[in-house]
């Protein structure tokens, strides 16, 4: 979906159940979708992902994070959230369905050298990781060496 687009959509449904003085942004997160700002009054979503995904899924995004400024970000995922998420039409409840949305892809990886399991990141980790599955084996002999494999476009 076209990001100007998603804007108007978050506005005008914003607009649609009384949030008047609400506002928009969109954020650099990749893990996940949307975002509700109680202190700031924002509801944000992930400009990686809403390129990748379709104008019904960004709806029902926005509209599960339009239910959580109604109810208060206190109740969570609770049955005061959820009875006015299904009110307003909301079908995410307690999260997104990982068959409905498209992920942005990890793009740094790094395989165990002795087992050849494959770690998927989205940044280099600061520090040396190892591989957690070969506990028998010394530390030095499992480190992992993370490497960018591709770059994100859209």
């Amino acid at each position: 979906m076209e990001l100007e687009h998603a804007k108007e959509l978050d506005l005008d449904l914003m607009s649609d159940f009384g949030l008047y003085y609400w506002k928009f942004k969109f954020d650099s997160a990749k893990m996940r979708f949307g975002l509700c700002d109680e202190i700031t009054k924002t509801i944000s979503l992930s400009e990686y992902l809403v390129l990748l995904n379709d104008e019904e899924v960004v709806e029902q995004v926005i509209l599960h994070e339009i239910a959580h400024a109604l109810v208060g970000c206190k109740h969570k995922h609770n049955h005061f959230f959820q009875q006015k998420a299904n009110e307003i039409g909301c079908k995410f409840i307690n999260r997104y369905c990982s068959e409905d949305i498209n992920y942005v892809p990890k793009n740094v990886v790094a395989n165990c050298p002795k087992c050849g399991y494959e770690f998927k990141r989205y940044r280099k980790p600061k520090s040396k990781k190892c591989c957690g599955k070969c506990v028998d084996i010394p530390y030095q002999e499992r480190i992992l060496i993370f490497e960018r494999k591709m770059e994100l476009s859209f």
